[in-house]
């Protein structure tokens, strides 16, 4: 894999990857305010002015991912205005560190199954991982407006708390309270949101049963510390600064999980590993070499980090 390659797939693990960024236990109430809906299309557009899509170079990958890819590709030739085929492709572009071409191969089946919230929230995915904020929470909103899903509404609030737009956030927040109030990454959201507003009670409240629920998010710990050192607990304060680490926590996300799914080879699973090892959750770095090493099983630097991850302790930060 090129260099280039490399670090576009190391980005996106932070993107995809909910081992990597603390694993949570499922909320009281589902993650998702509405089940699923098939793979089949609900509406199709039938006169859409496709983009084009700008593919990748795939000279350094390894030969598993450029089959999938020209496979996904050769696809999409044979049936131009299938929103699935176009979704596919994007899935695997996305999978493996291409948010450009995917965001493009989202945006056509998006326009091409009007009824379908998959590719909407997926193009927001893939707009996180090139920073463009504002259109990926336009990509979010636009998915929950095609049907509730619960993921998007969370990922919609986060984008306006970076922007700045708390009336916003808040706005969106009492919505996902309604649903699952005791979702460990809505109450780390809530407790941010409480922070940032001056609330420092209230974020200490919500960020202490966020880490209740999720333990391993050890990032959570650096607000928590900061808003007991506003209350004047100045112990609490240094208990948690000595506790906080890299680990943070995202959405349960099973559209997310299903472009995970879609990796082949070992590199993909190798860079999630090492990530995940940098951050501290040794589990979820042992689960990705042991991943890689089923498509490389005698790679000596794979078992060797393998061995590393597995001696580890499970809080451990490097």
């Amino acid at each position: 894999m090129t260099p280039r390659a490399a670090r576009s797939l190391l980005f996106a693990l932070a993107i995809l990857t909910p081992g990597a960024v603390a694993a949570q236990p499922a909320p009281t109430a589902p993650p998702a305010i509405a089940p699923l809906p098939p793979a089949a299309v609900l509406h199709v557009a039938p006169r859409v002015s496709l983009r084009a899509v700008p593919w990748p170079e795939l000279a350094g990958l390894e030969p598993a991912v450029r089959e999938a890819l020209q496979r996904a590709s050769a696809a999409l030739a044979a049936g131009a205005s299938d929103s699935a085929a176009h979704g596919e492709l994007g899935r695997l572009f996305h999978a493996h560190g291409f948010p450009t071409a995917a965001e493009a191969c989202y945006a056509n089946a998006a326009d091409l199954a009007l009824d379908d919230f998959r590719w909407p929230h997926l193009r927001g995915l893939a707009l996180l991982e090139e920073q463009r904020l504002e259109e990926a929470a336009g990509a979010f909103a636009e998915a929950f407006s095609r049907r509730p899903y619960y993921p998007a509404l969370l990922r919609q609030a986060r984008l306006a708390q970076e922007l700045g737009d708390f009336a916003q956030t808040n706005a969106l927040l009492a919505v996902a309270v309604a649903h699952a109030p005791n979702d460990p990454a809505l109450l780390a959201l809530l407790g941010e949101q409480a922070a940032l507003e001056g609330d420092d009670r209230a974020a200490v409240d919500l960020l202490s049963r966020a880490l209740a629920f999720a333990p391993g998010a050890t990032r959570l710990h650096y607000p928590l510390a900061l808003s007991y050192r506003a209350l004047g607990d100045v112990a609490a304060a240094d208990r948690h600064l000595a506790l906080a680490g890299r680990v943070g926590i995202v959405p349960l996300d099973p559209l997310a999980d299903e472009v995970r799914a879609r990796r082949v080879g070992a590199t993909a699973w190798d860079l999630e590993g090492q990530r995940a090892l940098q951050a501290g959750d040794a589990a979820a770095a042992a689960r990705a070499f042991r991943k890689a090493l089923e498509s490389r099983p005698d790679d000596p630097a794979l078992r060797n980090r393998l061995r590393a991850a597995e001696a580890a302790p499970p809080g451990e930060k490097r």
